[in-house]
């Protein structure tokens, strides 16, 4: 393992490339993840995992059992613009035999001064000279933050999502606070569904008040585990920064109950719709129902059916933050509109391009905001310019069809 630092170095920026394979897992072949724990304000890690069973395993020329290559490699800018690299490192990795179900670890990051930085992580299978990459912001402050905490499996390895099922156990460890005691908030679900994107309404992001909170004596030997949904927020002992847990479904970001498949509905049908629809014998049957009547077929209905709750899912596994990522804005045009064709990303959010480019393309960005407790969503710029590709939108799907807005 080494590093590779630089003060001037010339690529291609990262809000000069199209990340839309991001959120189009067809089209990636490795899926790694990971996390950033701020150990101490001197020891900042970048934690990460990758799946084996996704890398290509040839025999070596010398050696005749079966070895898949692996390359981790960084750099981080303090902009998605820059060109500047503060911190770069390469490790290498060789596996060989029967692969295991994931390969985890960290690397250090060598970050000095406060503020902003953008870390950009590829992984890389040699043995086919595939390369995905994943994007980082990360703020750093002597004070800590978020970052400074880490939620751990029952069995001590790190955790790479913030949102888990009820009745999963895990750990919160933190290094850099006295923790004895930490608070637990607990805040309602926020199952508020969007506004559509024609309408141009201010969007608020209100610190509205914990429903409950409560003091655990000693976190560092806790086993934590909650059976009611919702968000969950940790705080250190002087109540000043934390890190949010947000609680939902065993089987979460599936959708596989009839209640969980009828709330997604809501962006297709008027609520005295819904309301209908809820009346009917069961929910199975409100759901049967509503595609049913879009497609007069049973064949097409299946497929209907695929095609909204596949994006409803992978909006799940993209996008949540302290709501289920469906219901958030971006969930909210994946679900309706499809993948993005075009995907950047800069200093202020996100940029979403759908169509052939040019003058009939159809844009959305979506910026980026610090929500006062729960940390960074993404908001979308609304425009009453969309009110006719929206109207299109819900017409298509109601009328028995599959809308996306690329060829």
């Amino acid at each position: 393992m080494g590093y590779f630092t630089s003060c001037k170095t010339v690529y291609e920026t990262i809000d000069n490339r199209n990340f839309a394979d991001q959120y189009n897992p067809s089209e990636r072949n490795l899926h790694p993840e990971y996390s950033i724990y701020m150990k101490s304000a001197n020891d900042v890690r970048l934690y990460f995992r990758f799946f084996p069973n996704e890398l290509t395993y040839f025999p070596a020329f010398d050696d005749s059992i079966s070895t898949a290559r692996a390359q981790l490699f960084f750099r981080v800018t303090n902009s998605y613009s820059s060109i500047i690299i503060i911190d770069s490192l390469t490790s290498n990795f060789a596996l060989k035999g029967k692969p295991r179900s994931h390969f985890l670890g960290y690397v250090p990051l060598n970050l000095t001064e406060e503020g902003k930085y953008i870390i950009e992580v590829f992984l890389s299978d040699r043995n086919i000279r595939h390369t995905v990459s994943n994007v980082i912001e990360y703020t750093l402050s002597n004070k800590g933050g978020s970052e400074s905490f880490m939620f751990l499996s029952q069995y001590g390895n790190p955790l790479f999502y913030s949102h888990f099922s009820v009745a999963d156990t895990f750990r919160v460890r933190t290094e850099m606070y006295d923790t004895k005691p930490m608070r637990v908030s607990y805040y309602k679900p926020d199952n508020e569904l969007p506004i559509p994107p024609d309408i141009q309404q201010e969007v608020l992001l209100q610190p509205n008040p914990a429903d409950t909170s409560w003091i655990v004596e000693n976190p560092d030997t806790t086993l934590f585990i909650f059976k009611e949904k919702g968000i969950y927020y940790f705080t250190n002992s002087k109540e000043l920064l934390g890190e949010k847990y947000v609680c939902l479904n065993s089987y979460y970001p599936y959708l596989k109950t009839p209640e969980e498949l009828f709330k997604p509905l809501s962006y297709l049908c008027t609520a005295k719709e819904l309301k209908k629809l809820s009346n009917l014998l069961s929910m199975k049957q409100a759901v049967d129902t509503f595609w049913l009547n879009s497609t007069k077929d049973l064949d097409k209905s299946r497929e209907l059916i695929r095609v909204f709750y596949n994006r409803v899912q992978l909006a799940n596994y993209y996008f949540t933050d302290y709501k289920e990522g469906w219901l958030t804005d971006r969930g909210m045009i994946y679900v309706i509109c499809g993948a993005p064709a075009v995907t950047r990303i800069t200093d202020d959010g996100e940029y979403w391009i759908y169509g052939k480019g040019g003058k009939e393309a159809t844009k959305f960005f979506f910026f980026r905001e610090q929500h006062p407790i729960f940390g960074t969503t993404h908001i979308l710029e609304r425009s009453d310019l969309y009110s006719r590709m929206w109207y299109n939108a819900i017409t298509t799907w109601r009328d028995g069809r599959v809308f996306s807005l690329n060829p």
